[in-house]
C-alpha cells in the first residue's frame, strides 16, 4: 500500500535537493541519431547532451523520463552513465537546439550498440557481463520504470544502459500512459538476446532501500522549461513509489534456468502472473 498521499508527494517534491547545474563550454561533436546528441566539454569533462529542440517540441518531455530514469539507475547500482543537467549557452548551441538546461550523461569514451556480431559471437565483455550486479539491476531499473524499448551499449569493457525517452509506458511520457502501465507487467529479464539473470535479493533489498525522498529528488531535479506540471511531476513520483512496492513486495527470486539464446522467454516462477496482487492493494 502506498503509505504517502497527494499532499505528501507535493511537499517531497518541494522539499527535494536540486542538484547544481554544469555549463557546457565547448562543442565537440554531434551525432546524427535520434534527439540528435551533441558532446561538450563543460566544467567536469566531457558530457554527451540532449536539449529541447525547435523542431520536435516533445523532446523536452523525454528529457524528463531521461533524467529520473538515469539518476534513479545511479542510486540502485545499476549499469547506467552517471547524469547531469547541463546549461546550454546560445553561442554553443545548434540551430535546432534550444539553448537552455539539457539533459546530460557522462561521456564514456567508446561507446557503441552491444549487439550479437554477424557470425553469431558477441562482443567484449561477452555475455556473462549480464549475470554481474550492475546489469541486474538495469534489469530491475528497466521494470521498475517501464522501459518500453531496451538500448544497451557497451565501453570501458562494461554494458550500460541509455536512451530511456521511453521510460514511463510511452514516447513521449504522459499521464495516460502512467495510468495504463502503472498495473502493468513488463519482464524481469529483459535483454532477451543474451543471459541475464533474476534479481538477487540484495537487488531487491537496494530497490526497497530508494526512498521516497530519492524518488522525489530525481523527478524534481528535472527543470521547468522540460515541460512538466506539477501535476504530471506528483504522478510519476506516485508511479515510481507504486511500482517500487509492488516489485519488493511479489518478486520472488529464484535460480535461474539454463538460456538458450534467441529462444523466447519463458514465464519464470519469480515473474507472479500479472493481476495476482493489485499495485495499490
Amino acid at each position: 500500500m502506498l503509505l504517502v498521499t497527494e499532499s505528501d508527494i507535493a511537499t517531497l517534491i518541494a522539499n527535494a535537493w536540486r542538484p547544481p547545474h554544469l555549463t557546457a563550454r565547448k562543442f565537440v561533436r554531434a551525432w546524427g541519431s535520434g534527439n540528435l546528441p551533441v558532446l561538450y566539454e563543460c566544467d567536469a569533462g566531457q558530457w554527451v547532451v540532449k536539449a529541447p529542440r525547435t523542431d520536435r517540441p516533445a523532446v523536452a518531455r523525454n528529457l524528463v523520463a531521461e533524467q529520473v530514469v538515469s539518476r534513479l539507475g545511479v542510486t540502485l547500482g545499476a549499469a547506467v552513465p552517471e547524469p547531469a543537467i547541463v546549461d546550454v549557452p546560445r553561442e554553443v548551441a545548434p540551430a535546432t537546439m534550444v539553448p537552455g538546461p539539457a539533459h546530460g550523461s557522462r561521456y564514456i569514451p567508446g561507446l557503441g550498440p552491444f549487439r550479437k556480431l554477424p557470425g553469431g559471437g558477441w562482443p567484449s565483455p561477452g555475455p556473462h557481463v549480464f549475470a554481474t550486479a550492475p546489469l541486474r539491476r538495469l534489469a530491475l531499473l528497466h521494470e521498475w520504470v517501464w522501459v518500453q524499448d531496451h538500448e544497451l551499449h557497451a565501453g570501458a569493457g562494461n554494458v550500460f544502459g541509455v536512451d530511456y525517452e521511453a521510460a514511463f509506458g510511452s514516447r513521449p511520457w504522459s499521464l495516460a500512459s502512467l495510468r495504463l502501465t502503472v498495473r502493468r507487467r513488463l519482464w524481469l529479464a529483459p535483454f532477451s538476446d543474451n543471459q541475464s539473470a533474476p534479481p538477487t535479493q540484495d537487488d531487491l533489498a537496494a530497490l526497497q532501500a530508494m526512498s521516497d525522498e530519492t524518488v522525489a529528488a530525481a523527478v524534481a531535479a528535472c527543470p521547468d522549461e522540460w515541460g512538466a506540471s506539477s501535476e504530471e511531476r506528483a504522478a510519476v513520483v506516485e508511479y515510481l513509489l507504486l511500482r517500487r512496492d509492488w516489485l519488493v513486495s511479489t518478486v520472488i527470486p529464484q535460480p535461474a534456468p539454463v538460456r538458450v539464446h534467441d529462444e523466447p522467454w519463458p514465464l519464470q516462477p519469480w515473474m507472479p502472473e500479472w493481476g495476482s496482487q493489485s499495485l495499490s492493494a
